[in-house]
Parts: C-alpha cells; sequence; structure tokens
C-alpha cells in the first residue's frame, strides 16, 4: 500500500517549468495523499521500479453513483514516456470495470495535453465543467471533466 512508503511520495517529482498545475499536483502527492490512503479517502496504485516510484494514480468510487473517480495520476520526470501512466489508467479502468462501474471520470487542467490524449486514447471525451451565470457552457475553466465509459468495453 502507498500509504506505507510516505517517504517516496515525498520524494516524488512532477512539476514541469511553465505549468503550475503540475506544481499543485506534486504538492499534494508529496503533502496529502499518504493521509488520504491512511484515512480510506481514496486507493492508490503505484508503478516501482525496484525501490524508486515511478508513477502514482489516486481514485475512489463516488458514492452513491456508478462512477469512479481518478483524483490524480502523475509519472515522475525520470520515467516519463515509457507508458507507465497508461498502464496504471488500465488497471483502475480494469478494477472499476470489474466492481460494475458504468464510467471513469477526471478533473484534467486544459494544459495538460498529455493527460487529456491519454484519456481520448482510452475511449474518453473531455468537455468544459464551467458555467456562466445563466448556466450556459462557459470558456474560461481551467480544468476539463473527462469520463471514459465503461460499458460494452473490453
Amino acid at each position: 500500500m502507498l500509504g506505507e512508503h510516505r517517504h517516496h511520495l515525498a520524494a516524488f517529482r512532477c512539476a514541469t517549468t511553465g505549468q503550475p498545475f503540475t506544481l499543485e499536483v506534486e504538492q499534494e502527492i508529496r503533502s496529502d495523499l499518504a493521509g488520504a490512503l491512511e484515512r480510506g479517502i481514496v486507493h492508490a496504485l503505484g508503478s516501482w521500479d525496484g525501490d524508486r516510484l515511478g508513477a502514482v494514480i489516486a481514485f475512489s468510487a463516488a458514492p452513491g453513483t456508478a462512477w469512479w473517480r481518478v483524483h490524480l495520476l502523475a509519472t515522475d520526470h525520470a520515467y516519463r514516456r515509457r507508458k507507465q501512466a497508461l498502464r496504471l489508467k488500465y488497471a483502475v479502468l480494469s478494477k472499476a470495470r470489474d466492481a460494475g462501474a458504468d464510467a471513469v471520470i477526471s478533473r484534467v487542467h486544459r494544459d495538460n495535453h498529455p493527460m487529456l490524449a491519454l484519456n481520448r486514447r482510452l475511449g474518453g471525451w473531455c468537455a468544459s465543467t464551467a458555467t456562466d451565470a445563466d448556466g450556459d457552457a462557459g470558456d474560461d475553466d481551467e480544468f476539463l471533466a473527462c469520463a471514459i465509459p465503461l460499458r460494452g468495453a473490453t
């Protein structure tokens, strides 16, 4: 369980210069993830290279719904372009499908092109979550909701 690996989480490096949203994810992994795991708020999987954490995904089943949520998915700088994030996302999709979920959703920064592409590659669609005062879709939200349907998926 990743909660037992607090020191690995504290050393995780995924922030990218010029992309402040990646620093927020890195800080969440380093300071909040172990506690959330210990309290049972989320579950997580890691991709390991010996005793080094190469990538991490945190997820949960949304209570009272037929979908699961990915709270974060990140790859350490030293392990990028090795498809570790893709393998972890596949693993969560498989777990969710086996549990009877209809979809897996994520909240992805609109400038996180690799993560948007990963969701689309897995059959997902991404849309703005912003609305204006009239309830119409807005275009100023920094994040997109990405959903990967599981019904009929193999």
